[in-house]
């Protein structure tokens, strides 16, 4: 059996996340609590729209401490006129995050799994504060990041 961790091109992965296992993420549930182009802050857009798998839903909605894998959560970032300028994902593979920012006409821009990746060093650092599992709207103070 092969692993997406065990493979050496992280943006083949995340075409492959993308290909297959994002094609209709359009209509996943939002993240609980949250809303279809709410206000965000820099490094993302001016607004947000943050959907999840049917796995990430599930363990918010039943409070469970970390996300199981499989879970993937997927943050379109717009402009001022609500036009897409990104898509930003991750999914949970071998308990750790798969990070990845594709443009609106699918082209990978950067993918991995940890801050080797200079273009996710950003994120992954500001998602290591978050309350719970690098999920900053996930609010709880039960388990710090897993």
């Amino acid at each position: 059996m092969i692993y997406l961790a065990d493979c050496a091109d992280d943006k083949a992965i995340l075409a492959n996340i993308y290909r297959y296992q994002m094609t209709d993420y359009g209509n996943w549930p939002l993240f609980p609590g949250s809303t279809k182009f709410m206000k965000s802050e820099s490094p993302h857009a001016l607004h947000i729209t943050v959907h999840v798998n049917s796995m990430a839903f599930d363990a918010i909605e039943s409070n469970a401490q970390a996300m199981p894998n499989g879970s993937i959560v997927v943050a379109d970032n717009y402009n001022d006129n609500l036009i897409i300028e990104s898509i930003l994902m991750k999914k949970k593979i071998t308990n750790r995050w798969f990070w990845g920012l594709i443009t609106p006409n699918g082209t990978i821009e950067s993918a991995g799994f940890d801050s080797n990746n200079r273009m996710l060093v950003e994120c992954i650092n500001c998602h290591s504060t978050a309350p719970r599992d690098f999920t900053h709207l996930w609010q709880s103070e039960i388990a710090p990041n897993q």
